[in-house]
């Protein structure tokens, strides 16, 4: 029964304003005059308050409680990274004895692995040298021996040249190798 008779009221007043819209050009205008259209907006505004009144109550009851959970579950969240923060500086810490007791042994491996090279090398060395004097001395003797092939084939080549030039030594040497054959 209230709502209707506010309905009806201001459905009133709003044909008042209307029906004295045509009078109003031949008027003075004076405070009264916006009367009627403060009491329809306070008609209007009260109504609006009324029906919207519980939802937006509830709407602002949602919304508090969507940020209280937000906060709780940032702060859990928080708390939650403090504590891997927490972790992993002390993983950094520890990496750093890991880091130191890694170095110490490296450098003794460092200090170990350079004498057994410098052993290493020297023997490698040792043997590269006997394996090159072994080469020379093999290279040298084959030298050698091509020299004196090549020398006596000089030799013989030039005795067949005058042999066969001459038929008298062609005659002595035919001589002397029948002799020594019998």
């Amino acid at each position: 029964m209230n709502k209707l008779t506010i309905l009806t009221l201001s459905i009133f007043l709003s044909t008042q304003l209307l029906a004295n819209s045509g009078e109003v050009s031949h008027h003075v205008a004076s405070i009264s005059d916006l009367l009627m259209p403060a009491i329809n907006f306070a008609l209007l505004f009260g109504f609006l308050f009324y029906k919207l009144k519980t939802p937006i109550n509830e709407m602002f009851v949602k919304k508090s409680k969507d940020i209280e959970e937000l906060f709780y579950s940032a702060s859990k969240k928080d708390k939650d990274s403090q504590s891997r923060l927490d972790d992993i500086n002390q993983k950094f810490k520890e990496l750093g004895f890991l880091r130191e007791e890694v170095m110490k042994k490296t450098e003794a491996d460092l200090i170990a692995l350079k004498e057994t090279n410098t052993e290493d090398i020297k023997a490698h060395l040792e043997k590269q040298k006997s394996d090159l004097n072994a080469k020379i001395n093999n290279e040298t003797q084959k030298s050698k021996i091509q020299i004196e092939e090549a020398l006596m084939k000089s030799v013989l080549a030039n005795v067949q040249i005058n042999v066969k030039k001459d038929a008298s030594i062609k005659n002595n040497i035919t001589d002397k190798l029948l002799a020594q054959l019998k």
